[in-house]
């Protein structure tokens, strides 16, 4: 195997996007551990990346060292808060302080400016993966091949991980996936490839340096942090998440399942209507890219569905872990396959709205050539990325929409299939289609379990975007071994797929002919309100408990908008901004999937409790009364009792109730389609918290 470019660019401390490659694709994490050696390679260069002896310098080190601390896990993970060192390999490098920050959530360019960061991180895994393969003198050749293949993975929290009861237990489908959750991993190495070795699994957790041996600046403030009680006391020796307590030392998954379960619908519909809305022509690249609030009623971000999986899996009880704070988020593991995925839905927007993009000329502060700090794509010091360069998607080698560019109106239909058959069946709690690539197999995967009971599978099935003669929306087998035979691509769908709905799913009243009236909950509040992160609950009457931790797994419990934001002491530049123009943060919770399982006529198997289930159809005259009755929220934060009514009105909370009609998919509109809102203010008027225009 050749020398790749991106070990030279490394070398000169710049970020280079991996070179397309015959099927090498950003895969779901379910499906990138099908490939044994790929996985292995990762695996081992994870645990060198975050082998945190790169850190400790001496005064005189060589190229070499100074390389591996820049380009150590520690490193690039401290890019995106503490420490306060400024990232400058090969560069003078711009300081964290001296411009906006490098953060820019709450901006235009918060998509943008974590692409590079993404790839600067799949850059580093892909070199060390690199030079471990050579170092391989058994299998060297099918270790290189698995070097060619890798893209980082990502995590999709909507895919199957378990075989479920549809019917009794459809929530049980999700969860945390296998590689995520056990806590050591087998692998093979390159002085003994023969022989399996149990090491502390680098996607679990990651064992932070201590401060002793480290640059001033290059230091965490993990005990300031533990005495404020927002991280557990093991938070200044390894990463956490969903901690259950103070005294908590490992990842809190059980937990976090039921959560992911309990949000599924509620953060699934968040997804269609963010990607899937091409009817909404005022969906520009500000609406979509962030979650600061502007004139327009609230809406769903990019950003804000990004933020409530920090908060679900960084929020825990009594405390809190890595994820839910932006200043240490990007030290657990999980943030590259979460900000992975991001990545993706980022390129499928872009599919679907080529035209929408950064502003060519300044907007809101920002234009396609503001520069992203410190991701450089030269040698000199003004040769930094920004938003232009990382515009064009088909480098970031995602299977959909593709990683070649093909006729635009043709792959707008593509990847409009390409969502609906992957996630429609969620939004009316149906089982997933019969010909679904998920739950994965993984009893083969020796990582996870050491020497397998069977022999892993000589290939598997991915949807992929083809371009050339004949381009379309196929099913791909990749090979796990050099002797498996060239299998075909076939079709990945048919136009059965999509026309032939079940309406059956639907109860009466639900459908009013080919449309359904659909309902949302717009929410704006004070950003900065509470000096850190806290959610907002909604619910279908009032909660019966008042402690916050376990209000996400209430019956009645709707949906939730995470406000993910540093603390007071830990803020950048640009949210200290942010914060003295006292700015609004915006999220839509959506309520129709709820209120269809209100219905009078629903006799489905339900979450909700039958007292709930009172509602004769979804036309204002009886969703408005039904919610002006029993709509509830709750604002909390790290303190577990929920915030009083007069901190919700100081909080500027604003929840607005809209409803829209939406007309099913069809082969034409694959995603189906949105008409214009209708405002219902009346429902949560007057109340703390309520419409107050």
């Amino acid at each position: 195997m050749a020398l790749p470019k991106t070990v030279q660019a490394q070398k000169d401390g710049i970020v280079l996007a991996l070179d397309p490659q015959v099927n090498a694709y950003r895969l779901e994490i379910d499906e990138f551990v099908q490939n044994k050696k790929m996985l292995n390679l990762f695996l081992l260069a994870l645990e060198s990346l975050q082998n945190n002896e790169a850190l400790i310098l001496n005064e005189n080190p060589t190229e070499k060292q100074l390389e591996k601390y820049w380009w150590s896990y520690f490193s690039i993970a401290g890019i995106h808060g503490w420490p306060k060192e400024s990232w400058s390999h090969q560069h003078k490098g711009v300081k964290k302080d001296g411009i906006p920050g490098y953060c820019q959530h709450g901006t235009s360019l918060f998509p943008t400016w974590h692409r590079p960061y993404v790839a600067m991180m799949e850059q580093a895994i892909f070199n060390t993966m690199f030079e471990i393969a050579n170092q391989f003198t058994k299998y060297k050749g099918e270790y290189q091949e698995a070097v060619r293949m890798f893209r980082l993975p990502y995590w999709d929290p909507w895919m199957p991980r378990n075989v479920a009861d549809s019917v009794r237990n459809w929530s049980g489908l999700f969860g945390v996936p296998t590689i995520l959750r056990a806590q050591e991993v087998f692998v093979r190495r390159p002085d003994d490839p023969d022989k399996l070795k149990q090491i502390p699994n680098p996607l679990y957790s990651y064992r932070v340096p201590p401060p002793e041996g480290l640059k001033e600046d290059a230091r965490v403030d993990w005990e300031g942090m533990i005495r404020a009680k927002v991280l557990p006391r093991s938070a200044k020796e390894t990463t956490i998440r969903t901690p259950a307590s103070l005294n908590s030392v490992k990842n809190n998954e059980i937990i976090l399942d039921y959560e992911l379960r309990s949000q599924a619908v509620s953060e699934h519909q968040k997804l269609w209507q963010l990607i899937g809305n091409l009817a909404e022509t005022n969906t520009d690249w500000e609406k979509f890219s962030n979650h600061t609030a502007s004139d327009y009623d609230a809406a769903i971000s990019l950003e804000s569905w990004h933020d409530n999986f920090h908060v679900l899996l960084g929020r825990g009880r009594d405390t809190n872990g890595n994820m839910i704070h932006s200043r240490v988020a990007a030290f657990d593991p999980v943030f590259w396959l979460h900000h992975c995925n991001i990545d993706r839905i980022l390129a499928l927007w872009q599919a679907l709205h080529p035209d929408r993009y950064v502003p060519e000329k300044e907007k809101y502060g920002f234009d396609l050539k503001y520069p992203l700090h410190p991701f450089y794509k030269g040698k000199r010091d003004d040769e930094v990325w920004d938003s232009e360069h990382a515009r064009d998607w088909t480098k970031c080698g995602f299977a959909v929409p593709g990683t070649q560019f093909i006729d635009p109106s043709q792959l707008k239909k593509i990847v409009a299939e390409y969502i609906n058959s992957n996630y429609y069946w969620i939004a009316s709690r149906a089982p997933p289609p019969a010909n679904f690539a998920f739950p994965k197999y993984l009893d083969h995967v020796e990582a996870l379990i050491g020497q397998p009971n069977s022999p892993p599978p000589p290939n598997f099935e991915i949807r992929a975007v083809t371009a050339g003669k004949n381009p379309g929306f196929v099913t791909r087998t990749i090979a796990l071994n050099q002797n498996t035979s060239t299998v075909k691509d076939k079709p990945a769908i048919t136009s059965d797929d999509i026309s032939n709905r079940d309406d059956a799913v639907f109860p009466d009243g639900a459908l009013v002919g080919d449309k359904q009236r659909t309902w949302n909950a717009h929410i704006k509040v004070r950003k900065f309100a509470f000096h850190g992160p806290f959610t907002i609950n909604v619910f279908l009457g009032e909660p019966e408990i008042d402690d916050s931790n376990g209000l996400l797994l209430l019956d009645n419990q709707v949906g939730f908008s995470g406000v993910f934001v540093s603390e007071d002491e830990a803020m950048c530049t640009n949210c200290e901004e942010q914060r003295e123009k006292d700015t609004y943060y915006a999220d839509v919770i959506p309520l129709t999937t709820t209120l269809v399982e209100c219905l009078q006529s629903n006799d489905n198997q339900s979450v909700l409790p039958q007292r709930l289930r009172v509602l004769e159809s979804l036309e204002p005259e009886h969703v408005c009364p039904y919610l002006t009755k029993r709509l509830a929220w709750r604002i909390n934060t790290n303190d577990p009792q929920p915030k009083t009514a007069q901190e919700v009105i100081d909080s500027g909370l604003e929840i607005k109730i809209m409803d829209r009609w939406y007309r099913m998919p069809t082969n034409e509109h694959p995603l189906g389609s949105f008409e214009d809102p209708t405002p219902h203010a009346d429902i949560t008027r007057g109340k703390a918290g309520g419409f107050s225009g």
